[in-house]
């Protein structure tokens, strides 16, 4: 006899009440459903996600505890995550019967899995294309010198030691030497000893806020630009040699080149502003220190960082204009208000000459050609309860076609991760919608270990995908079921449903008077 029919029987022997046999047969449901998500969560993560978004739980438990669980498989996910980053190894593994090219993905595939960080994509592809992290040390090293910063002075609790955990696991990662991993944990241990009831300035933040600004020596921008001719040169002569070995028709010498150059540059840009930024950390950590131990271990007011740190910028960077956003209350407000401001005006620009001038193909073209680089935005993204028909992804606004290419095989887009809106996950883009804001699918949600009502705040980078990317992004989120063909019409929410932007996207205030940003 089932624990549910003995319930029963007592209720007929007049033992229990009615109402006491309807709670004690909805404890046994309540157990029976905790202890199927309890044995999926440990045997296969992805579908007791699902099962709570597929709403299996709903009647049985609260949405908040709810929410605990798919907390408690966001946690199982981060033990597996270090335990990748630990056991991971950058020579590829050279499997019978698959190329060097093969070998290569399978190990990109495997860095994207464990990656959190939106710098990290950039170091990814860099290994999709020469199988090693040497030209991108530099970025590696703002990354773990970030991570630092989120040490809080005086924490010394769970937090902290979470944070050693993911610096010693990225440090495994990418092969650090010992004497850089000495290094950054000596820093994560002064910042957490320092009073926590006094300022202190985070670098990473604020160069972060300065992102627009070229933050680089220009002689050293000018020395490598002047050998870039001569080194696009070459390359175009290995693509056409590859081009007619293999009897395919090589693109023009200076179609190529264009585009060739246009990418070097903004590697270029980006190498560069990554070694001006460690320099700079590094520069202010030292001169912070020696000001602390002058004040008997207490660090300088707040004032006081803002201007060495300037100082040092203009020092590192050769640029005497160089001014440092400042973190008073009234002068922020305004910084953000302004900044907010002319993103509004730059979009609607934009988009009015996009409608005007511009035929919809010659926007497409253009698109196509000027959508080399990520494009990221402060934003807001909920989850598609309607779109529970299409594989785990983005569905991106129509209204961003212009901007991003009509194409979604071709896009991904990295969302703010549950919980911490420094990190994010990479997912492909599905398709467009009606109307303005955007959202994931439910399969993106459960892949997230976010449940179906969640809204994630933080910064979105929408990324042009490369072919590494898109296997990538096939091989985890395209199970064999999904053709990777969508409806035709595939705006999920009619226009007069859709969410209105401004519940969508919020400027840092947190108020709603800020439309989408320009990409």
């Amino acid at each position: 006899m089932t624990a549910k029919e003995r319930y029963a029987q007592a209720h007929q022997a007049g033992i229990i009440t009615e109402t006491a046999m309807r709670n004690g047969i909805s404890r046994v449901d309540k157990s029976g459903a905790l202890h199927h998500f309890e044995n999926l969560a440990a045997t296969n993560p992805d579908l007791a996600a699902d099962m709570i978004n597929r709403g299996e739980l709903d009647g049985y438990f609260s949405v908040a505890e709810q929410d605990e669980r798919m907390r408690s498989l966001r946690r199982q996910d981060d033990k597996a995550g270090y335990l990748s980053m630990n056991q991971f190894s950058s020579i590829p593994a050279k499997t019978k019967g698959k190329d060097k090219q093969e070998d290569l993905q399978e190990k990109y595939n495997e860095l994207q899995r464990i990656s959190r960080y939106p710098a990290q994509l950039e170091i990814n592809q860099y290994f999709a294309e020469h199988g090693h992290f040497e030209g991108v040390r530099p970025q590696i090293h703002n990354i773990l010198y970030d991570l630092t910063e989120r040490v809080a002075p005086g924490d010394k609790g769970p937090g902290f030691l979470e944070l050693q955990e993911e610096l010693i696991a990225l440090c495994k990662l990418y092969d650090m030497p010992s004497e850089i991993k000495t290094r950054l944990l000596q820093r994560m241990d002064k910042r957490a000893a320092m009073n926590q009831d006094l300022p202190l300035l985070n670098v990473g933040d604020r160069l972060e806020s300065m992102r627009g600004i070229k933050l680089y020596r220009q002689a050293d921008y000018n020395n490598e630009v002047g050998m870039m001719h001569e080194e696009s040169e070459a390359a175009y002569a290995l693509y056409k040699q590859s081009a007619v070995a293999s009897g395919q028709e090589a693109e023009s010498k200076n179609s190529w080149m264009e585009k060739d150059k246009k990418e070097r540059l903004a590697s270029l840009e980006k190498g560069l502003a990554a070694q001006s930024g460690l320099e700079i950390k590094m520069q202010f950590d030292a001169w912070l220190v020696d000001a602390t131990a002058r004040k008997q271990g207490e660090p300088p007011d707040m004032v006081t960082q803002e201007l060495n740190l300037q100082r040092i910028i203009r020092d590192v960077t050769g640029r005497q204009d160089v001014v440092i956003p400042r973190m008073g209350a009234a002068a922020d407000g305004l910084f953000q208000a302004t900044l907010n401001q002319e993103k509004i005006k730059a979009y609607d620009a934009e988009k009015r000459l996009g409608k005007t001038v511009l035929t919809k193909s010659e926007a497409e073209v253009l698109a196509k050609h000027r959508f080399i680089s990520p494009a990221t935005f402060s934003g807001s993204v909920s989850v598609d309860r309607e779109s529970s028909s299409l594989p785990a992804g983005v569905l991106l606004p129509e209204s961003m076609k212009d901007k991003v290419g009509g194409d979604p095989g071709k896009l991904a887009v990295m969302v703010p991760a549950p919980g911490n809106s420094r990190q994010g996950r990479l997912l492909p883009v599905v398709g467009f919608r009606k109307g303005d804001g955007i959202r994931i699918t439910p399969k993106a949600a459960s892949k997230m270990r976010i449940t179906r009502y969640q809204r994630l705040n933080g910064n979105i980078s929408v990324h042009p995908a490369t072919q590494a990317m898109q296997s990538y992004l096939k091989s985890e989120y395209m199970s064999e079921s999904d053709d990777g063909v969508l409806p035709m019409d595939y705006g999920i929410l009619p226009i007069e449903t859709a969410e209105p932007v401004s519940s969508v996207y919020t400027n840092e205030a947190g108020t709603t008077d800020a439309l989408l940003p320009p990409l």
